[in-house]
């Protein structure tokens, strides 16, 4: 058995991967923070497309304060 360091962080990795377990791993976790990013910012947009005049006043309020 022979180690090849990994592409992202060049710690040694067994036999022929590119990118070892950790760097998998913390790929990994970061995807899904993106798609619960987004899936956030997509309910966020459904929530202002179906009261729209909700937001509006909302604005307005923030608007009429010193």
């Amino acid at each position: 058995m022979y180690l090849i360091n990994c592409g992202i962080c060049g710690m040694p990795t067994p036999n022929p991967q590119g990118v070892c377990e950790l760097c998998k791993k913390s790929r990994n976790q970061s995807q899904a923070r993106m798609q619960r990013r987004d899936k956030k910012i997509e309910r966020q947009k459904e929530l202002l497309v179906k009261n729209p005049e909700e937001e509006d006043a909302r604005l307005v309020w923030a608007d009429e304060e010193p």
